[in-house]
């Protein structure tokens, strides 16, 4: 499920990706579970952004961006079940 879910956002919507946040950017998923007392998917994720891509370009737009892309991707998997996001940022 993490590698699927890598490959659609990675792969799939990489151009929303990338106007969202610049050429080069990609999506690492950490770790997706099913939490039993929550009754949800947790899915933890780094956006990683290259270096040279400016900071105050995407700083609005990145918890919102960031979840619409992984809700968009999420359609894909099939899968019912409500879903948490938990998002980190690194520069390479």
């Amino acid at each position: 499920m993490k590698k699927a879910l890598e490959v659609l956002l990675n792969k799939v919507f990489k151009k929303d990706l990338e106007l969202l946040y610049g050429d080069g950017c990609y999506i690492i998923v950490n770790r997706v579970h099913f939490s039993q007392y929550q009754k949800c998917y947790m899915v933890d994720c780094k956006l990683m952004i290259p270096k040279d891509n400016k900071l105050e370009d995407f700083e609005i737009i990145y918890p919102d961006g960031l979840n619409y892309l992984m809700n968009e991707s999420w359609k894909y998997m099939v899968v019912s079940e409500s879903t948490q996001f938990m998002s980190t940022v690194d520069f390479f």
